[in-house]
């Protein structure tokens, strides 16, 4: 059964849901990551960091919960 974890945060003109679904089948584990922004301040928000910007977030966020989960 797979793990959820989902948090929300907010900011200036923004809602912000973020999470991951971490889930093993035969000894290898798949982590999915999502986030959702809405509100006025998406369009700067987007601006500011580009579409790389957030992708990139996302990678070093995998990444990060992948070392947590293999102990390194």
């Amino acid at each position: 059964k797979p793990s959820i974890y989902e948090f929300s945060a907010k900011a200036p003109g923004m809602d912000i849901v973020f999470g991951f679904t971490i889930a093993e089948k035969d000894g290898v584990t798949t982590v999915t990551s999502y986030e959702t922004i809405t509100g006025r301040g998406v369009r700067i928000f987007k601006s500011r960091y580009g579409q790389e910007g957030l992708d990139q977030e996302h990678r070093e966020w995998v990444k990060a919960i992948k070392a947590k989960l293999e102990n390194k």
